[in-house]
């Protein structure tokens, strides 16, 4: 049976009276909202413990801003997330068409489509034109270009924006990581010497959707490249069906979570068998197969890398953007900005107070001083000078 979770709720963004010190005043709710943010989660999204949960904390964040800062103007805000994706799209396409409030009856003067994930900017091709010219739509993990190359087709202009985060800097850490292991294999036991070089094992790289749509966004690949050279090999491997119009067929065709994290748990296993010791995962939900996997399985030289993960009691290393608040602080801007203004695409990371939160793991036993890569990602990772982070 399908699920359909469609969860309005309306966050009323407090204003000041006139006076600075008096209690803060409510806008009238009856009156109903002027704005709405729709944000359109994929199948399975919500819940990730990643990601996901990230954006839909990124929005309920916005009653906690300085109420000195606001309007008298209260948000709607209404996710979709629904088993499958031909309902998804079904629901989407009714939210465009339809932008009249329900409590009075009238239509919002402006909205705002959220869209999770690229591939869903497909799905405007059909249902574009009843897009008035105050609705506007944002897509998360894109770039500028990828906004230039959509509107070829959607024509929405300046409605279109996208915001990013990227991961350069914790993916550089994980590089170093390698480095740093593939020394201590090199140089282990008495007597022994090994000329083990890093073009020697292949990085596997485990993802949700299929990069041929829309590449990944997050600078996971060039990163690698920059850091471990131009001949290193990686191994790109998603759930990608043409069958499924280039849904993830784990997703499409599967209806349990046991047989999507078997699946990846197989993968895993060849994975091992040829040698890959340094998998990256950017599975979602389905990470937690991952996690499942090393509580089984004990490995001496596996270091995986999840991307958009949480912390575990597992041994393994994590990278978690902060959608959360990129998106509260988009959303916040675009509230108080004329229709139409706001950038065509932005990205964010350290350099401007929204770093990756990382943890690079290193096993109690591979030296005196190895330790994890700290919340903010800039953290040292052992005391011995040779193996600093830089």
């Amino acid at each position: 049976m399908n699920r359909c979770l469609l969860i309005p709720f309306v966050l009323l963004l407090l204003f000041a009276c006139s006076k600075e010190d008096e209690l803060v005043c409510l806008p009238d709710e009856a009156a109903g909202a002027k704005y709405q943010i729709m944000v359109v989660f994929a199948p399975g999204q919500l819940g990730d413990r990643g990601y996901a949960d990230n954006v839909f904390n990124g929005v309920s964040y916005l009653i906690h801003y300085n109420a000195t800062a606001t309007t008298s103007t209260s948000v709607d805000a209404d996710l979709i997330s629904r088993y499958d994706y031909a309902s998804t799209r079904k629901a989407l396409e009714s939210w465009v068409a339809n932008p009249v409030n329900p409590v009075n009856e009238q239509e919002y003067e402006r909205r705002l489509l959220v869209l999770t994930e690229p591939f869903m900017l497909n799905w405007l091709s059909t249902c574009k034109d009843f897009l008035r010219p105050t609705d506007e739509v944002l897509v998360l993990k894109l770039i500028e270009e990828d906004v230039d190359a959509a509107n070829d087709s959607l024509e929405l202009g300046n409605r279109l924006h996208a915001v990013n985060i990227s991961m350069a800097e914790p993916i550089r850490m994980y590089c170093e990581t390698i480095r740093w292991y593939i020394r201590l294999y090199n140089s282990e036991g008495e007597g022994h010497e090994s000329d083990y070089h890093v073009n020697e094992t292949s990085f596997p790289v485990f993802r949700l959707y299929s990069e041929d749509l829309i590449p990944s966004r997050d600078s996971v690949y060039e990163t690698m490249v920059e850091e471990l050279g131009e001949d290193i090999n990686i191994v790109k491997t998603n759930f990608y069906s043409k069958g499924a119009e280039g849904y993830p067929q784990s997703l499409y065709g599967l209806s349990t979570l046991e047989q999507k994290m078997s699946f990846t748990l197989q993968s895993f296993m060849q994975m091992l068998r040829n040698g890959m010791f340094f998998p990256i995962c950017g599975l979602g939900a389905m990470n937690a197969g991952i996690d499942y996997f090393i509580m089984d399985n004990s490995h001496d030289m596996l270091r995986p890398l999840l991307l958009d993960a949480s912390p575990s009691i597992v041994n393994r290393s994590y990278i978690l953007r902060p959608f959360d608040r990129v998106l509260a602080d988009w959303v916040w801007r675009w509230l108080h900005s004329e229709p139409c203004v706001m950038p065509a695409a932005e990205v964010h990371g350290h350099w401007d107070g929204f770093p990756c939160i990382t943890d690079m793991w290193f096993s109690s036993d591979d030296d005196d001083g190895g330790d994890d890569g700290g919340d903010d990602g800039g953290d040292d990772g052992g005391d011995d000078d040779d193996d600093e982070w830089h």
